[in-house]
Order: C-alpha cells, then structure tokens, then sequence
C-alpha cells in the first residue's frame, strides 16, 4: 500500500537469487493470437504484469495457490493479505498476532505475521520470504489484491517498466541510455528511494523530496507540512476515506497544480492531493510527499535499485491533459464477501446525497454488480447514474453525477 509500515528483511542472498531468475527468464516466440484475442510480444526476457493505477502480477503462492500481488517501492518484503491467508491456509500453523501496524491512515493496526518459508512466483521469477505480515489488503484496495512484494528482490539490479504494454524486465544502464532514456539520481534512506520535485500550487512553490512510490496510484500525495495555504483555496475539494492505507480513516484536500517540474519535464494542471492527517506516514516532515503512478504512467521507466536512479523517456502521451472525473465517492470490489463495492471515501459537494462510507453498492442503472466484470466502468463514464445501494440490511437508491470536479 501507499506507505504502510514495512517489518522485517528476507535474506540478501534470496533478493538476488530473484533477480537472477528474473535476469535469466525468456520470452521467446509468442503464441499465435485467437480470432478473439491479438497477443501481446513481450521483449525478451520479459515478465507480463497488468496496470490498473496499481501494478499487479499473476501469482502462485506455496505449491500452487493463485493470488495477486502488487508491486510497492515502499514496500520491503512480502505481505499478504489476511482474509486470502486465512483462506487459503498458507501458514497457518506460524501465523501470530503480536504486530502493530502504522502507515498512511491515522491510527496503528495490529497485524499477523507468518513466521514460515513462504515462497511465491510470477512467471519464472521465484522467491521465499522468511515473515510475512498480513494486513487487510482487500480492505484498502479491494478483492484484486491478495498481498504486495517490495523493492529489497530488485536489489542491485536495474529494471524497466512499460505499464502500456504490461510488463517489466532487467536492463542495463547501457542499454536505457541508447534507447534514449535519461538518468535522474535517487536518494535512498532507510530502504526506501526519494526524488527531488518541484511544485507551485495555491499561490506557493515548494521544491523537496518525494517518496518514489509505486503503491500509489495517485500523481502527488503531498505531507501538510508546509502546504497550510490550500484550505483557503475556493476550488479545492475535501475528501474524507475510511481507507486512507494501513490505518484507515484519511482526509485530504484534492486541488490542481499550477506547474509540477518532475524528472526533467514540466505539467500543467495536474490533480494533487495534500494530507490532511495530523498522524500516520503523510504527516511526516521529513519529505514533501509521494510520487505515484499516476505521474510514472507518462513515461517509459526503469529503476536501477544498486545506483540508486530513475530512468525516464517521455511517452508520445506524456502532455496530454489530466482529467479528475469521479461521481463524487470512491468504492472497492468487495463482491467476495457481499453482493457488491463497498463505498470507503467521498468528495464533500460531490458525493451522492446520502451516501456514506460503508455503503454497499449492489447496482448501477439496472446492472447488479455481481454480474459485472467491470462494474466500477459504469458509474466512472460521464453522466447521470442511478445507484441501488445496501445499508444495515435496508435497501435505497441514490444519484451519482459523474462529472470533472477540479
């Protein structure tokens, strides 16, 4: 997730026996794609991830236990979820309940961890992890997200990322630059890797460092140190979560920039939210905020995790404009445990009147939600929706207007 506490190291020596596998994997030729469905080529040596904001892998955990997982730069080592622990079995017979959790929400969690040989593998990359936390995933990102790997299995090496395409490999420095990529320092601390980034919103302009996070799937997550100034801002909009990250509730102001200067290319107008959080991993002074996805998607990257560096290449995309359209709430696919999404943040002056976090939608303008492969789709396209929603038992209907709010 965004900036959960991070517990524990699995062994130098596995991080690089993961890497070497990676380094080792081959594509090959690609299958012949179906009437129904063009194949994709991967480059060789390449691992196939999918990109929804949040960059996930096809995995089996154990012998052959499929799951999600999600790749997180804050992150360190393995965590999984506790509800697909639980059901899964995996470890059950190490699994204790002593660990205390903080992160981007305002409150510490307790936690399990599994103190057992926990090996997981996507495509041919294979890794053991030796303590494994759970923390309830599904409940900060929904039912897509069985758990997350961190950056300590990239250690030493470099890899390339092309979230369009969907999927990453090893790849040397030498061979990034003459493709046309440029290298811009990071700054490691504590395991985790920072940016410089300069940013002029609500009448000030602040240049600091940000966390290089690929667990968020937002542009900038800016601390409130410094940034006072936007809560006078008339076009700014609230938004309150009962899932902010590990630690729950969060509350941010959500306004565009004037201009953000990232990695050698300037923005104009890009959606940035700033923390409202007096406690949790957002009120830190020690950095400006958080670099998400959400600005990464613009380029074709690579991390070099021995440097430490980030290589960008603008995309062909990179200049086009940044939309923030929403129906005035936030939901996550919870239909493995109820008949819909469960609605965990609002945007004040937008949401649905009488929603509240909580809520369970169970349809969309006549579509139940358990008979939608992709339900979040009909109320994100512009427009007028009409929502059926479940709360305590009671069943109601409310209107959404999905619109551009910033």
């Amino acid at each position: 997730m965004k900036n959960a506490e991070r517990y524990g190291r699995t062994t130098r020596r596995a991080s690089f026996l993961w890497v070497a596998v990676l380094l080792a994997a081959c594509g090959g030729p690609a299958d012949q794609p179906s009437a129904e469905v063009a194949a994709v080529v991967l480059p060789e040596g390449a691992v196939p991830l999918e990109y929804d904001g949040h960059i996930r892998f096809e995995a089996t955990v154990g012998d052959s236990v499929p799951a999600r997982l999600l790749f997180d730069t804050g992150a360190a080592g393995l965590y999984l979820d506790s509800l697909w622990q639980e059901r899964s079995g995996i470890g059950a017979e190490t699994r204790t309940e002593t660990w205390m959790a903080a992160g981007a929400g305002t409150q510490p969690v307790r936690c399990g961890v599994l103190f057992d040989e926990i090996t997981f593998r996507m495509d041919t990359i294979v890794h053991t992890s030796r303590m494994t936390p759970l923390l309830d995933f599904r409940g900060m990102l929904g039912r897509g997200s069985d758990g997350i790997f961190g950056l300590q299995y990239m250690a030493g090496y470099c890899v390339e990322f092309d979230l369009k395409e969907g999927w990453m490999r090893a790849v040397s420095p030498d061979t990034l630059r003459q493709a046309g990529f440029v290298r811009y320092p990071l700054e490691e601390e504590n395991g985790r890797l920072y940016l410089p980034v300069r940013v002029r919103a609500a009448g000030r302009e602040v240049e600091g460092r940000f966390l290089l996070d690929t667990g968020s799937p937002g542009t900038l997550s800016m601390t409130g140190a410094g940034w006072g100034a936007v809560s006078c801002r008339p076009d700014a909009v609230l938004y309150r979560t009962i899932s902010g990250g590990v630690g729950g509730s969060a509350a941010s102001l959500c306004l565009r920039a004037d201009s953000v200067w990232f990695c050698g290319s300037e923005f104009a107008g890009v959606p940035v939210d700033v923390s409202l959080n007096r406690t949790g991993a957002l009120s830190r002074t020690d950095m400006a905020g958080i670099v998400g996805n959400g600005l990464l998607e613009r380029f074709s990257f690579a991390i070099d995790f021995g440097a430490p560096a980030l290589w960008v290449r603008p995309r062909a995309e990179a200049g086009k404009p940044f939309d923030f359209v929403t129906p005035g709430f936030s939901a996550i696919d919870r239909t493995d445990i109820m008949d819909g999404w469960l609605v965990t943040g609002l945007f004040d002056g937008h949401a649905p009147q009488g929603m509240q976090p909580g809520d369970i939608i169970v349809s969309c303008d006549g579509v139940r939600m358990v008979d939608s492969a992709a339900a979040d789709t009909l109320w994100k396209a512009p427009g007028r929706h009409e929502l059926g929603i479940v709360r305590g038992g009671v069943s109601s209907v409310c209107t959404a207007h999905t619109k551009e709010i910033l």
